[in-house]
């Protein structure tokens, strides 16, 4: 979700408070996810738009460059 456009540390407590975990968060229809405290339609859209699997792919390309996360 750190990758997600628009969701900062403030947005990213409140769909974890919400849904617990990253996967369900991703799981969840746009109004849901819109309806929340401090969130809106465009950053609903941005985290439906969004790939959950990019941090994996983030990790692995630093992990390739000899780096870690």
């Amino acid at each position: 979700m750190a990758l997600v456009p628009g969701i900062g540390r403030a947005r990213r407590e409140v769909l974890l408070g919400a849904f617990e975990t990253p996967a369900a968060v991703f799981g969840q229809p746009l109004d849901r996810l819109a309806r929340l405290p401090g969130m809106n339609r465009a950053a609903a859209t941005a985290i439906r738009d969004s790939d959950p699997r990019a941090g994996e792919r983030v990790i692995a390309r630093a992990a390739r460059a000899g780096g870690h996360v």
